[in-house]
């Protein structure tokens, strides 16, 4: 049974879950629909007087299904998917317009929107096989796919290939299809962690990543395998459908995730590192199988961070006093740890401090000790985390990060205002021993102005 059904998700918007820490926020969600709302009125108005078609736009993808996620390293953007849909009568073939002479007009309408000072805009990239990019200023970019459409067919203009059979409206109608008005909630959560765990255990820039739409079908294909009464949690549900998912793709010798609309299209593109992702998935099965099976809440907690890292949140730590609901029993904390934080001011001074960091001015170094670490049980391990909160770190994506197993201290720099959570945390042999949530609040430095954003960097 698992004991963090709450952790992942809750009907209380304010408490920190995993689904409202990968999840954009609300500000964000409208900049978003405002930008390309704006865009979508220019494509509109400036394909239609480049190609003398009729134009009509639609968002697509992970926005339209409600199952974007926030990037899961700093750097990296939102996508959002607008398909831009050039109208004429008969087959696309028959138009004047060839499949390559549409995708050039969509890359010169964007470069004149990005040129226009008067947008936010901040370039474009080089055209690829299906897509145009635009980037924007607040961490995301448009992809913009060209079809053609008529009478209710759609084609979607290639680079190589000319017009292929690509139609985001039928596996759109499909998904909802496929849940019921009450379970899609559900399900795009459930989607959510798996994309969220891709993104965290990927390297986009050097590997081969599962897509997006790859990942919403496993997610649908294994719903349709499992009664969903059995799982009260989303920890539950989740750990289920990933080894209904692991199962289905190791028990076939076929490395094909079929479209469910399109018998002929292959939603895997991975290539040779489809292998990787199933190496991947069957060590994320074993992490849910632990985490469902835990002891106690902290360990399963600290178990489920090994996919979620410091997107998954810890249980409160007056809530580690609590009677354990599941066993009615107190849980057993082995070892406190006790830690100090040495405080290097940005003027060269110095301060030491104990298991909070208050006030604490920006651009100041903070090593933190576990200085009663002799203490601790024989093969202790720490795990130092990182987690932010609050609005400004939703709004630069930096809520947090890793810094490694085993180390008795570490550094970080208090770069930016805000409030961060070092978490400490003790294990041995996969066991949760030991907590502690190091409360860090950053104030402004009278003398660096600005740069108040961001929370907390790695040293």
């Amino acid at each position: 049974m698992g004991h963090c059904g709450s952790l992942f998700h809750s009907t209380n918007i304010d408490k920190q879950t995993l689904h409202r820490r990968i999840t954009p926020s609300d500000d964000q969600v409208a900049d978003q629909q405002e930008y390309w709302n704006d865009l979508a009125d220019y494509l509109k108005s400036d394909l239609k007087q480049r190609s003398s078609c009729p134009i009509t736009t639609w968002i697509q993808g992970s926005y339209k299904f409600a199952t974007q996620i926030r990037p899961g390293r700093k750097g990296l953007e939102y996508d959002i998917d607008l398909g831009v849909y050039f109208a004429w009568e008969g087959k696309a073939e028959d138009g004047e317009h060839s499949a390559l002479v549409l995708k050039e007009m969509v890359q010169e309408s964007l470069r004149a929107y990005a040129q226009d000072s008067k947008t936010d805009a901040t370039g474009i990239t080089d055209p690829k096989e299906f897509c145009s990019r635009i980037r924007f200023s607040e961490h995301f970019h448009i992809d913009v796919p060209a079809y053609h459409e008529w009478d209710d067919t759609r084609k979607l203009a290639s680079a190589s290939d000319g017009f292929v059979d690509r139609d985001p409206y039928t596996i759109w109608e499909w998904w909802l299809s496929t849940f019921g008005e009450d379970e899609r909630p559900r399900a795009r959560r459930m989607v959510r962690y798996l994309k969220m765990w891709a993104s965290l255990k990927f390297n986009a820039s050097s590997e081969e990543v599962p897509s997006s739409i790859m990942l919403t079908v496993l997610i649908a294909y294994a719903y349709a395998s499992l009664d969903l009464s059995a799982f009260k949690g989303d920890d539950e549900l989740f750990a289920a459908l990933v080894s209904q998912i692991d199962d289905d793709l190791c028990g076939s010798n076929s490395d094909e995730v079929m479209n469910p609309v399109d018998e002929n299209e292959n939603l895997n593109r991975m290539g040779n590192g489809f292998g990787i992702f199933k190496s991947r998935l069957k060590d994320l099965t074993a992490i849910c199988e632990r985490a469902v099976k835990a002891e106690d809440r902290p360990t399963s907690a600290d178990i489920w961070s090994e996919a979620f890292e410091h997107f998954f949140p810890l249980p409160d730590v007056d809530e580690l006093q609590k009677v354990d609901e599941a066993t009615g029993s107190a849980l057993v904390v082995a070892f406190v740890p006790e830690v100090e934080i040495a405080v290097t001011l940005p003027t060269g001074k110095g301060y030491t401090l104990k298991n909070a960091a208050a006030n604490i001015p920006k651009g100041s170094i903070l090593n933190f000790r576990v200085f009663n670490f002799s203490s601790a049980p024989a093969g202790a391990l720490i795990r130092w985390v990182v987690r932010n909160e609050g609005a400004a770190a939703e709004a630069e994506n930096d809520l947090g990060h890793f810094n490694g197993l085993g180390h008795q201290s570490h550094k970080e720099t208090a770069e930016y205002k805000g409030r961060h959570f070092m978490d400490v945390t003790v294990s041995v042999a996969n066991r949760t021993v030991g907590l502690r949530r190091v409360p860090v609040s950053v104030i402004s430095n009278s003398v660096v102005r600005g740069a108040t954003k961001r929370l907390f960097r790695r040293a």
